[in-house]
């Protein structure tokens, strides 16, 4: 749908007026928060995803793309909340876990991240290149 509404300012408009009515929308402050992002506003659309998660909180799609933003704007600690809270809405999903598993490596925390790599093997749509990951963090962690 965000395809079809970006570019078209009456979209926009509509979204941020029905926002106004039903603050409590996930799904508008979500195809919102995508619009902003096209458009560069990146702390706009991270405030809006925010707002679409504490709204919605059983759906996993909405952490994970916050965790996306979030490390986007180089807050690699959110992005590990929101990645962990999808994973925990979503446990088969090998994208969270993949996700996940990379904010744990940027933040050098090597033990979770082979904890999530593992998770990542288990479920991704190419076991092979998680199989890596995983391999070379035991490596890591063994110092060689």
């Amino acid at each position: 749908m965000i395809d079809a509404l970006h570019g078209r300012p009456e979209a926009k408009a509509k979204l941020e007026a029905g926002l106004l009515e039903a603050p409590g929308s996930a799904r508008g402050a979500h195809e919102l928060s995508c619009i902003v992002e096209r458009e560069g506003d990146l702390a706009r659309a991270i405030a809006l995803q925010q707002r679409a998660v504490g709204a919605y909180v059983v759906d996993w799609f909405m952490p994970l793309r916050l965790g996306n933003l979030l490390r986007k704007a180089g807050d690699l600690e959110g992005a590990e909340r929101a990645f962990q809270r999808a994973t925990e809405l979503e446990p088969v999903h090998g994208g969270a876990w993949c996700d996940l598993r990379d904010s744990l490596i940027a933040l050098n925390r090597l033990g979770p991240a082979l904890v999530a790599a593992r998770k990542a093997a288990v479920f991704a749509r190419d076991p092979a290149e998680a199989l890596d990951v995983v391999f070379d963090l035991e490596r890591r962690i063994a110092g060689k």
